[in-house]
């Protein structure tokens, strides 16, 4: 479980990627915007493979399925992804999305991933944006199996708008 804490605090950057897909894939939470009435929304994916899941982001605007999990095993890791749309733009026309990651364990316990920003650049209303952050979750080959649960509370500073989401993710033998 060190190896664990210690793979969630040093992996939180991200290279900034925005783009879009469509809606469908998105829990919506209303709030108004004083540059144009949009849903903020968010969707936490865990994948196991980083490198595909950016590659199907960039390929196409609405990537049909996107490589995502449920499971993993002992000795291997997981990335939590986050995607997101509707983020309030300032005077300026630019976002302020961060999000604060945290990793429960089988007994409740829970370890801190730490924060990182989303997205603090102009957006495109009505299109899905991945975050600029992400969260690399790492299992020894003897960590406890088990229910895990990655947790993501992601902010709008902007508007204020809080979103609490969560994955479950089994950790098999």
């Amino acid at each position: 479980m060190r190896r664990c804490a210690a793979a969630l605090a040093a992996s939180l950057p991200l290279l900034a990627h925005g783009a879009w897909i469509s809606s469908e894939h998105l829990v919506h939470a209303a709030r108004s915007d004083a540059h144009g009435a949009e849903h903020f929304g968010a969707q936490l994916v865990l994948t196991p493979d980083e490198s595909h899941f950016l590659k199907a982001w960039r390929v196409s605007n609405t990537p049909q399925q996107l490589p995502a999990t449920a499971t993993v095993r002992r000795g291997a890791s997981v990335i939590a992804m986050l995607v997101f749309q509707g983020c309030a733009r300032d005077a300026t026309g630019r976002c302020d999305v961060v999000a604060d990651l945290v990793l429960q364990a089988p007994d409740g316990g829970r370890i801190r991933g730490g924060s990182t920003s989303l997205w603090s650049a102009e957006s495109v209303p009505g299109h899905l944006h991945l975050g600029n952050g992400s969260m690399q979750v790492s299992f020894d080959p003897h960590d406890r199996i088990g229910r895990y649960k990655v947790i993501a509370t992601v902010r709008d500073r902007v508007s204020g708008q809080s979103l609490v989401l969560s994955s479950g993710l089994q950790v098999l033998e």
